[in-house]
C-alpha cells in the first residue's frame, strides 16, 4: 500500500479527482484553438488543466490526485511541469461516460480514505480557497457537499452572461462544479445520479428526482434550498447539503467562447496574471 502524503500540520488531508475528459468529441472549443481536447484550451497563456492542477499542487490538504485524461503526450507535458509529490498523480484513462469515469476513478487503491473532492478540468479560475470552504462543510454527518453560488450575486458581477439557475423559495442558486464527499455514501449518490446525468442542463428535469409533489413545489416557485436537499438526501439515502461559496467566479466554468472570454475578464479585474510563473 502505498504511503500517504503528508499535508501541513492542521489541515485535514483529502484527496481529490480531476475530471480532464472530453463529455463530447470534436469539441468546439478545442477546434478552436487546435488542441486535442477542452482541457488543453488556453486560458491566457496556460491550459485549464494546468491552471486546475497548479491550484490542486498548492493546496495545503491535497494528498493523492486522481487525473481522469487521455494517456497522450501533450496531457503528459502539463503534468511534468506541475510540482506534484513522488507518487502523488493517479493516472487512469476516461472511460466512454462520465459516470463509467467517476465509477473506475472512485475505485482506485489507496485513495478516499476519508475526505474527496471533485473538480473539471475546465474549472480555470479555481482557487484554494474554495476548494477549503466546501471541505470544511463537509461535516461527519455529510455524504457530500455541493458548492453553489447565489445567483443575484453571479448575475451582478457578470451581467449578460447566462448561467444555469435554479430558483428556490428562499433564493436562487448557480451550480459551482466544485463537490466534496465521504465514502461510501457518495457511492449512492453517484448510482441515483447517473439517473439524470444527460439533463444536467435542464434544472427541472435534474430536480424531478425529488418526486411529484417536491417538483410540483420547484415549478410554483415553493421550494426552499433546504427543502430541495432534504429530499434529495432522503431518495439517494445520503446526507447531501449545498455550500454557498463567498465568490462569484465559483459559478464561472469553460464551456464555450463566452465563458473563456468572460474567465480572462475576470483575472484581469481581480489583476491576477493570465500567466502561470512556475510552469508557463
Amino acid at each position: 500500500m502505498a504511503e500517504p502524503i503528508q499535508p501541513q500540520v492542521g489541515v485535514h488531508a483529502c484527496d481529490v479527482l480531476v475530471l480532464a475528459g472530453d463529455r463530447a468529441p470534436d469539441d468546439p472549443l478545442a477546434r478552436r484553438f487546435g488542441v486535442a481536447g477542452k482541457a488543453l484550451v488556453p486560458l491566457g497563456s496556460c491550459a485549464l488543466l494546468e491552471r486546475v492542477l497548479n491550484v490542486i499542487a498548492t493546496w495545503p490538504a491535497t494528498n493523492r490526485v486522481v487525473l481522469v485524461a487521455p494517456s497522450v503526450p501533450d496531457y503528459q507535458n502539463i503534468v511534468d511541469r506541475v510540482e506534484f509529490k513522488a507518487d502523488q498523480l493517479v493516472w487512469i484513462e476516461p472511460e466512454p461516460s462520465l459516470y463509467g469515469s467517476l465509477k473506475k476513478a472512485l475505485s482506485v487503491p489507496d485513495c478516499w480514505d476519508d475526505l474527496g473532492v471533485v473538480v473539471s478540468a475546465d474549472h480555470g479560475l479555481l482557487q484554494v480557497d474554495w476548494l477549503t470552504q466546501v471541505t470544511e462543510a463537509l461535516d461527519r454527518e455529510t455524504d457530500l457537499v455541493v458548492a453553489m453560488a447565489d445567483w443575484s450575486a453571479v448575475s451582478a458581477a457578470y451581467p449578460g452572461n447566462r448561467r444555469t439557475r435554479y430558483r428556490f423559495s428562499d433564493r436562487s442558486l448557480c451550480g459551482g462544479n466544485l463537490f466534496a464527499f465521504r465514502m461510501p455514501g457518495v457511492l449512492r449518490v453517484l448510482a441515483r445520479w447517473h439517473q439524470v446525468e444527460q439533463e444536467r442542463k435542464k434544472p427541472w428535469r435534474m430536480l424531478s428526482m425529488l418526486g411529484v409533489g417536491p417538483l410540483m413545489r420547484y415549478l410554483m416557485g415553493r421550494l426552499s434550498s433546504c427543502a430541495a436537499f432534504e429530499t434529495l438526501s432522503k431518495i439517494v439515502d445520503a446526507k447531501v447539503r449545498a455550500k454557498i461559496v463567498d465568490d462569484p467566479a465559483i459559478a464561472v466554468d469553460v464551456d464555450g467562447s463566452e465563458d473563456l472570454a468572460l474567465a480572462e475578464s475576470i483575472l484581469a479585474k481581480r489583476g491576477q496574471s493570465l500567466e502561470l510563473k512556475k510552469s508557463c
